[in-house]
């Protein structure tokens, strides 16, 4: 059995609902870096290299989530959790460079989409980027299966906790969180539950007839598309600006992302035509205490569905989008892959929704005492022809609002 100190087991652990889609995605698109994942946290101040480099070394001992294996018998898929209690983490040195933010910015965009298959091991990639005596990056690359945008927020907390404490010459606190196999355990109870079936009539009723796709083809094996690699177009939103949206947020009486949910609504109205529409809004989906504390991945994208029209009022739709959201999250645990199984053949083996929007709340302070961090997603995996991610660097920063889009699609 897995335990909470992070040591290995042999058993055999089935894939949950939210890592059987990702994996299901790669098997059909072979070699494309399409489920990688990852993070530029920037470290200001003087670093410790030695302890940092010993603090990611025991959260990786530490976190069984991180350290698992997919592997096949015939045509089942298990996971297992396999000892790396020497993991280290890579090291490059920039500061010499005649721009080292320029010559580290290559480096990455070069490294970041180098595909992290879902049968190596690890299922991860960190490395420490110098580019001064007082600026480090720490460069996080992941294959989604391992971790959500919670999880690597988690991870740069539990990080900075144990570099204090060996800096301190403390021993660290226990991690909490939960394990592998307790994960697993919950979600198998999920899926013989009452609960399953309850879920599948509510989706059952709200997709008997569907929305039309907004991408009319599929053209993800072609040549034509770019799947996999997104292009990629990034706004800024002035605290200014994100200060009325959150102002009309409570005056709604709901939260800033289902505002924005709102206003990605009426943008694909008005570029598509189309009045009934569906979109994937990705929930953290973290159901007990401990999964809130855990490094993993639990991000469930929730199918949306909602009626615009050109002569409905922005707070009649803001009403409408807030109640489409309350009435289906009580069912955000249903298995995606069922879901496409259910409509395939109406959307010709596609899912119910080719946009995702994911909002990405600002991460608490980090822990680290004397360094301050400005952490940026660089990928949030890639399965969608349109993908909409609204996050906050840190609380001091302007809101980035990011547009990843296949460019041979659209």
């Amino acid at each position: 059995m897995i335990t909470q100190t992070g040591r290995s087991s042999s058993e055999r652990l089935p894939l949950t609902t939210t890592q059987t889609p990702l994996w299901l995605e790669q098997l059909y698109l072979p070699g494309k870096p399409i489920a990688n994942t990852g993070l530029s946290a920037t470290l200001h101040g003087h670093l410790d290299v030695p302890t940092f480099v010993e603090a990611v070394r025991l959260v990786v001992n530490e976190t069984d989530t991180l350290r698992i294996r997919l592997s096949m018998d015939g045509a089942a898929v298990y996971q297992t959790v396999v000892d790396l209690p020497d993991y280290l983490i890579g090291q490059i040195d920039f500061s010499q460079a005649s721009d080292p933010v320029a010559a580290a910015d290559a480096w990455i965009e070069k490294h970041l989409w180098e595909t992290i298959a879902w049968d190596s091991f690890p299922l991860f990639q960190y490395t420490l980027i110098k580019l001064g005596t007082r600026r480090h990056v720490w460069l996080q690359k992941s294959n989604h299966l391992v971790i959500d945008g919670m999880g690597r927020q988690l991870l740069v907390r539990r990080t900075s906790e144990i570099y204090e404490a060996l800096r301190k010459g403390r021993q660290p606190s226990a991690p909490g969180g939960a394990t592998a196999a307790q994960i697993v355990a919950v979600n198998e109870q999920y899926l013989s539950s009452d609960a399953r079936e309850q879920d599948l009539g509510y989706f059952r009723k709200t997709f008997e007839h569907l929305p039309a796709p907004l991408i009319q083809h599929d053209f993800r094996h072609s040549e034509k598309a770019n799947t996999g690699r997104p292009t990629r177009i990034i706004k800024q939103i002035s605290a200014q600006e994100f200060g009325l949206l959150k102002s009309l947020a409570e005056s709604a009486g709901c939260s800033v992302s289902r505002i924005l949910l709102t206003l990605v609504f009426i943008s694909l109205h008005r570029l598509y035509r189309l009045d009934d529409i569906a979109v994937g809004f990705a929930l953290h989906n973290r159901t007990t205490p401990a999964f809130k504390k855990t490094i993993a991945l639990f991000t469930q994208n929730l199918p949306i569905r909602l009626s615009v029209s050109a002569d409905t009022s922005f707070s009649t739709l803001i009403g409408r989008a807030n109640a489409a959201i309350e009435q289906a999250r009580p069912h955000s645990r249903f298995p995606l892959t069922e879901l496409s199984n259910l409509f395939k053949s109406a959307r010709q083996g596609r899912g119910l929704y080719d946009v995702l929007f994911n909002y990405i709340p600002p991460a608490s302070e980090s822990g680290f005492e004397n360094i301050s961090i400005d952490a940026v997603s660089l990928s949030h995996a890639f399965f969608l022809p349109l993908t909409i991610t609204c996050s906050h660097p840190n609380p001091q920063s302007p809101v980035r609002l990011t547009v990843d889009y296949d460019r041979g699609l659209i």
